[in-house]
Order: C-alpha cells, then structure tokens, then sequence
C-alpha cells in the first residue's frame, strides 16, 4: 500500500492541529495554576498572614527534585551538574538557576 501525497499531507496537518491543541493545553493549565497561586497568596494577605511556603517555589522544588530521580545515573555524565541542580534546589531556586544559565553562556 503507498501513501499518496495528498494522504501525507494531510496526515502533517493533523499533527500540527494536534501540537497546536497540546501547546495550547498546556498554556492554559498554566495560567490555571498561576491563577489558583496568586489567589491563594492574595488571599493569605487579605487575612494578615503569611504561607508557610511559597507555591513557586515548592513546585520548583518538586520539579528538580523529580528530575533528580529520573535522570540520577545520566547526570554524572557532567562534571558538577548533580551537585548545581541539588544548590538550586536548596537555595532560592529561581535565581539560582538563573545564575548558572548565565555562567553558561
């Protein structure tokens, strides 16, 4: 059985409608979470108190710390990168991470 060019074709922009609909998914679910973060620190205001954590930050956290897990055996493969990611997460992990994309450049 051959493809025809016509089939091809349209078989590419399926995929692209997809990715189109997965990109736009993901951007959403996104806003929907940083939406959920703000009103719960807006709320934590209003009522005079502090979050124990800040929700950023913790998911930074947990993200680092998942892909430690996952990549465990591949990140010896250069020199220092267990030890960078492990910083980041200890310290403030938005500028730390930063910090090393420009030490990178």
């Amino acid at each position: 059985m051959t493809i025809e060019q016509t089939q091809i074709e349209l078989i590419q922009q399926a995929h692209r409608y997809l990715g189109k609909a997965m990109f736009a998914a993901a951007t959403m679910e996104r806003a929907l979470v940083n939406a959920a973060a703000d009103h719960r620190l807006a709320a934590a205001r209003a009522e005079g108190r502090e979050l124990g954590a800040d929700p950023w930050k913790k998911a930074a956290s947990e993200g680092i710390d998942k892909n430690l897990k996952r990549l465990g055996p591949r990140l010896t493969a250069v020199d220092g990168l267990e030890d960078r990611l492990t910083a980041a997460k200890a310290d403030d992990v938005g500028a730390a991470l930063i910090e090393q994309a420009k030490k990178a450049r």
